[in-house]
């Protein structure tokens, strides 16, 4: 589930947020179905926010993924071979158009 709202504003630049909410319910992460491998229920969240200029040349983003920091693992041979998703993370961009 997720939104994105933009606004143009007076200048004529336009801003804009929006989030993402992903929700995996408990599942395998192994082909034998293994109850070791067996991930619980999960949810987490990624937002942005961002400026972009009145040409629309440049735009500015700040971004967040997984903002609930949530620990979960998304493939799995046995309880101590598992590869976890990456924890909370923030990236600032720049962006150029000609």
């Amino acid at each position: 589930m997720g939104f994105d709202y933009r606004r143009t504003l007076a200048s004529g630049a336009a801003a804009g947020v929006g989030a993402n909410f992903n929700w995996s319910d408990e599942i395998w992460r192994n082909l034998a179905n293994s109850a070791a491998i067996l991930s619980p229920s999960t949810g987490f969240l990624d937002a942005q926010a961002y400026y972009q200029t009145q040409d629309q040349k440049w735009r500015f983003t700040v971004a967040g993924r997984n903002l609930t920091d949530e620990v979960y693992w998304y493939q799995g041979v046995n309880p101590f071979s598992r590869f976890y998703a990456q924890p909370i993370t923030w990236s600032l961009t720049a962006r150029y158009e000609f």
